[in-house]
């Protein structure tokens, strides 16, 4: 529960735990409730608070003055708008008091979440303190200046297990470095000035298993390598515009068993996925627009072609533009023999490119699961439709003539076709009687199960 709890919540939490506390016990009605709570309980309510709602108990009494300075979980957010610049000051000194006063226990977590800077020396007593805590889990997320360094003691962590760094610094990886624990690591706006800084993070990290990169920038690189044996989860985003000085670069994931991939780019970047055997599902959303080249669109095939073995796999409607360019598509898709479960992305106005995702369906002859954004305009379907598909579903469906039609062709096309789903706009899903009139029809051409729901569905 890491959102902003008022006292009057945090008393109602405390009344919870207090009741919960007698009925065990079989106490009165009436005795002191919350002295009869042990520290480790109170203590547990108090880490899933802001630090600001935290130190407002050290007034309840004298028992709770010092309480908080054993708290497993520091989290200070001062991002709210409605956050008094006086009171900001206030609570940066009593965090440092968190630390200062601080026992012997381990700090599980720190959160630091601010839109103003902290000083660089009291930044960095605070994450060497949490380092000397055995902290388990570091999330900092605040303007600094691209000089800004991190301790050393960061980085020789074996306790840490979830690293994430939201802050625009250059970040230079001492040759020491060893995550021994670290099984999450987030990067957000973080530069790297040539690969060696990036490769050795990635080869010191030995357990990591999910990996974000968002906005990263490479200064001064041409190819980065990302080998990472243990890696289960991949996320990369570069949404445009895109830094010019990354044309060309060359990204390869190395990832045995990487099992779920998320990349959000432009095809500036060339991304290269190499043994990706055990990959499961894939989002891929791939935007080139504003740039001619149809090198972009051989590149992105070959991000396809890297997860052949993908079994879910969701595409956006930039990907299939960016595929339009490539005048041979069908001859150079790779086939997708496992997989299952096709959804295509779109936004609100655009189009999908019909020969496109027809064109992808050809190569993904065991489909079992198709989600639409909208209906087709020409009512031609692949062969998985007619053998292998089983559950379809369409959403911005207005109940148009075109529409009913292409959903009478779908039907009359689908042999083995179990369940319909359509996602009906507002003034269609109040017309009950067209809505029941376009069943009716619907039900005489198949006996498959179909159902309307209201509201368009969300991604």
């Amino acid at each position: 529960m890491d959102s902003i709890m008022s006292m009057e919540a945090f008393v109602s939490l405390l009344n919870l735990k207090a009741r919960e506390f007698l009925m065990e016990r079989n106490a009165d009605v009436g005795k002191d409730i919350i002295s009869k709570l042990p520290d480790s309980i109170l203590l547990h309510i108090l880490s899933f608070l802001p630090i600001k709602d935290v130190l407002r108990t050290s007034v309840l009494s004298t028992r709770w003055k010092y309480l908080w300075t054993s708290i497993s979980n520091i989290y200070f957010d001062e991002t709210s708008n409605n956050f008094p610049s006086g009171m900001r000051a206030s609570i940066r000194d009593s965090v440092n008091k968190v630390f200062l006063l601080h026992d012997t226990s381990s700090i599980q977590k720190f959160r630091l979440r601010s839109r103003r800077s902290v000083s660089r020396s009291r930044l960095n007593s605070w994450v060497s303190t949490a380092i000397s805590h055995k902290v388990e889990e570091l999330d900092l997320d605040l303007p600094v200046s691209p000089s800004f360094k991190l301790p050393d003691t960061l980085f020789t962590s074996d306790t840490l297990s979830i690293l994430k760094l939201n802050m625009e610094i250059v970040f230079k990886v001492p040759r020491f470095t060893r995550f021994s624990n670290l099984r999450t690591l987030s990067l957000r706006k973080v530069k790297f000035h040539g690969n060696q800084y990036a490769e050795h993070l990635f080869s010191a990290c030995l357990v990591l298993q999910e990996l974000v990169l968002c906005k990263c920038v490479l200064v001064d690189t041409t190819r980065i390598t990302i080998s990472i044996p243990t890696l289960r989860k991949l996320e990369i985003r570069h949404p445009l515009p895109l830094d010019y000085q990354l044309y060309g670069c060359c990204v390869t994931v190395c990832a045995e068993n990487l099992i779920s991939l998320s990349c959000k780019s432009c095809a500036v970047v060339e991304l290269v996925l190499s043994n990706l055997s055990s990959m499961k599902d894939a989002y891929i959303d791939e935007e080139c627009s504003g740039y001619q080249d149809n090198e972009f669109s051989r590149r992105v095939i070959g991000v396809l072609g890297g997860m052949h073995n993908v079994q879910s796999l969701r595409l956006s409607y930039d990907t299939l533009q960016c595929l339009a360019r490539e005048k041979n598509l069908q001859a150079s898709l790779p086939m997708f023999h496992n997989l299952s479960h096709l959804k295509v992305i779109k936004k609100m106005y655009d189009y999908t490119n019909e020969e496109v995702l027809m064109s992808f369906l050809e190569k993904s002859p065991n489909v079992k699961t198709l989600e639409l954004p909208e209906v087709w305009v020409k009512n031609i379907f692949p062969q998985c439709l007619k053998s292998c598909i089983k559950t379809v579903s369409i959403a911005h469906f207005e109940g148009w003539y075109r529409e009913v039609l292409f959903l009478k062709h779908l039907l009359r096309n689908s042999n083995v076709l179990e369940r319909l789903t359509v996602f009906c706009g507002k003034d269609l899903a109040r017309d009950l009687r067209k809505l029941n009139e376009i069943n009716h029809e619907l039900q005489a051409i198949h006996s498959c199960e179909i159902e309307f729901r209201k509201g368009f569905k969300r991604d």
